[in-house]
């Protein structure tokens, strides 16, 4: 199973009759075999406290990013971290403690790491590709949504507008893209809640 495939295993909804069940079961076990073969290979993926106790690997530290930038760069960042954690022989010791969004980027927080290590400058570099990537999908942000800061490409932050469309209606107002959005790269005029997603799920320029 790829990453790819675990998050959508992760954003799936079930129903509640005996089918609903039974594929949850069955997606329960791709996940902690899935979480199994990604703690092998990098055993500082275990969540805190969870060492030295049973773990039924129903989750990793991992999870704790947001599925757009893990599905963009995750892998690539975890990969790169793990090289530099052998070279210093610290991939034993080394654990994570938080990763979140914060102001719109990437905040990976982790216990330390030693001196010659180069983590911390590849944190650096992954929170600044955050930045320019959407949170939901992992394409190229275009957007940045208002008040709670965060990057959108543009298919998703049409759904946003449509959302926050039907929250207003319901209360007798109205609200206009860039109520929501700064526009940065002159894109935002051409939204509207009326703009069309292909039914396909591919996304067009």
């Amino acid at each position: 199973m790829t990453t790819e495939e675990y998050l959508d295993i992760l954003d799936r909804r079930y129903g509640k009759g005996p089918l609903g069940i039974v594929r949850r079961m069955v997606d329960s076990v791709r996940i902690r075999l899935f979480n199994r073969k990604l703690i092998g290979r990098y055993p500082w993926l275990i969540p805190l406290g969870s060492e030295g106790k049973r773990y039924f690997y129903g989750w990793t530290s991992l999870d704790m990013m947001p599925s757009g930038w893990r599905r963009a760069f995750g892998d690539a960042m975890v990969e790169e971290i793990h090289q530099d954690l052998l070279r210093c022989h610290f991939e034993k010791d080394y654990r994570i403690i938080e990763i979140k969004e914060k102001y719109g980027g990437l905040r990976w927080c982790d216990g330390g790491t030693p001196l010659e290590s180069r983590v911390h400058d590849i944190i650096g570099k992954y929170e600044d590709i955050s930045f320019d990537t959407c949170i939901i999908c992992g394409d190229r942000a275009e957007l940045v949504s208002k008040g709670y800061i965060l990057p959108y490409c543009i298919f998703c932050a049409i759904g946003e507008i449509r959302r926050q469309s039907l929250y207003f209606k319901g209360m007798g107002k109205s609200v206009e893209p860039l109520d929501i959005f700064y526009d940065r790269y002159a894109r935002i005029e051409h939204l509207s809640t009326d703009t069309q997603v292909p039914d396909d799920g591919e996304k067009k320029e």
